[in-house]
C-alpha cells in the first residue's frame, strides 16, 4: 500500500474505449474533484482520439495521451512505462484494460472497477460496479481519500474563439426548442437504433412545436443529420423557417455551445444527451435501454420519462448491450408518446412568451 504523505502524487487516468463520449463526460466531476482535493496532483490521462474534444481544454487535467490504433497505443503505454506514478486509475471496466496496464505501466496503485472477479484479480483497489446509482458517482469512488462532497454537474470547456461560428449560426431565444434525434452509435459498437426514439416521434414533436410558435435547434454530426433531414423533409417550405439545422457544421464542444443557446432540450439518452448537460441545464430526457438512476444529467431543471422499467436489466449498462434480448430490442420506447413529451414541452416553456 502506497504511504500518500510520502508519495508526490502523479496519477495517470486510462480509458481506452473507442467509443463513448457520453461516458468520458459521465467522468469530468471526478476529474474535478480529483484535482480540487489534491491541487498538487499531476494529471496525466490516455484515451482514444475519438474522445479527446471531450477534454481538450479541461483545466484538471495536465497532459493528455490520445492514440489511434492499437499500435500506437501500445507506443504510447511503452512511453508512459517511463514514468513512475502514484496512482492509475482504470475507467474501462474490461478485463483486457486492466490486465495491460498493470502490465506495461508502473504504479504503487491500479485502481478501478469489479464485475468478475477474474477480471479485476491485478488491481490493487477495486469498486463493485454495478449500475446502482450514477455512473459519476461510481468514478468518485476511485478516488482512494475521503471528498467530502462531489459536485456531479458535468463540464466541457470551449475557448472564446470557438464560439464565434456558432454565434453567427445560432441566436439565443427564449423560444428556440433543441432536438438531439441523432446519437447512439460510436466507433466501439457502431449504430444501435433500439437506443434512440423513433424518428417518426420527433417527425410529430416538430411539426407541433413549430404550430406553437417556437423555432426547433437541430445539433450533431453529419451522420446525426441523416436523420434530421428525414425530419425536415416532411415540412413544407413555411415551417422550414423555423428551422435551425447545424448538424455537421461544427465541433463537438462548438455543438454543445450551441444546445446551451436553447430554452429546452428534448433528448434520447445519448452522448449527445451528456454533451446537453454540459452547456444546457433545461432538459426533457428519454430513457428506454438504460435507467436514469445511472444516467440522468445531474443538471438541476431535468425531467424525464422512462417507461420500460419491466424489461430493462442493470447488465446491459454493466456489460453491454449485447446483454438484451433480441426479442426485446424493438420494444424500448414505445410508450413514451409524442403528446407526454409535448405536454411537459409547453410546460417547462409556459413562461415564456411568444
Amino acid at each position: 500500500m502506497v504511504n500518500h504523505k510520502l508519495v508526490k502524487k502523479n496519477v495517470l487516468i486510462v480509458f481506452l474505449s473507442k467509443g463513448g463520449i457520453g461516458e468520458v463526460i459521465l467522468q469530468t466531476p471526478f476529474f474535478r474533484a480529483l484535482k480540487q482535493s489534491r491541487p498538487e496532483i499531476t494529471i496525466q490521462m490516455l484515451l482514444n482520439k475519438h474522445n479527446i474534444s471531450v477534454v481538450h481544454n479541461n483545466p484538471h487535467i495536465d497532459e493528455i495521451h490520445s492514440y489511434s490504433d492499437n499500435r500506437d497505443l501500445l507506443a504510447k503505454i511503452l512511453r508512459l512505462r517511463k514514468t513512475q506514478f502514484s496512482h492509475v486509475f482504470i475507467f474501462d471496466k474490461s478485463w483486457k484494460s486492466n490486465y495491460l496496464i498493470r502490465l506495461f505501466v508502473k504504479s504503487g496503485e491500479y485502481i478501478g472497477f469489479k464485475r468478475r472477479w477474474w477480471e479485476s484479480v491485478v488491481l490493487t483497489k477495486k469498486i463493485r460496479y454495478t449500475a446502482e446509482k450514477h455512473d459519476s458517482l461510481f468514478y468518485i469512488d476511485l478516488i482512494p481519500w475521503t471528498i467530502l462532497s462531489a459536485d456531479l454537474t458535468p463540464e466541457i470547456f470551449i475557448k472564446e474563439d470557438e464560439k464565434k461560428d456558432v454565434d453567427f449560426l445560432v441566436t439565443k431565444s427564449p423560444k428556440l426548442v433543441c432536438l438531439l434525434p441523432g446519437g447512439a452509435r460510436n466507433p466501439g459498437v457502431g449504430d444501435e437504433p433500439f437506443r434512440r426514439w423513433a424518428v417518426d416521434n420527433y417527425i410529430e414533436l416538430t411539426k407541433k412545436l413549430i404550430e406553437r410558435g417556437y423555432e426547433v435547434l437541430f445539433v450533431g454530426n453529419n451522420t446525426d443529420n441523416l436523420i434530421v433531414q428525414k425530419i425536415i423533409t416532411t415540412l413544407n417550405e413555411e415551417n422550414k423557417n423555423q428551422i435551425i439545422n447545424v448538424c455537421g457544421k461544427l465541433s463537438l464542444v462548438q455543438s454543445g455551445y450551441a444546445i446551451g443557446k436553447a430554452h429546452l432540450v428534448v433528448c434520447h439518452d445519448s452522448g449527445l444527451m451528456h454533451l446537453a448537460s454540459c452547456f444546457n441545464d433545461t432538459m426533457i430526457c428519454l430513457f428506454g435501454i438504460t435507467s436514469p438512476v445511472s444516467l440522468k444529467p445531474q443538471r438541476e431543471n431535468v425531467e424525464f420519462f422512462w417507461a420500460d422499467q419491466d424489461i430493462y436489466t442493470p447488465d446491459v449498462r454493466i456489460f453491454g448491450t449485447y446483454k438484451i434480448d433480441q426479442k426485446n430490442r424493438e420494444l424500448y420506447f414505445k410508450r413514451i408518446t409524442v403528446d407526454q413529451v409535448f405536454k411537459l414541452v409547453v410546460k417547462k416553456m409556459a413562461k415564456t412568451k411568444i
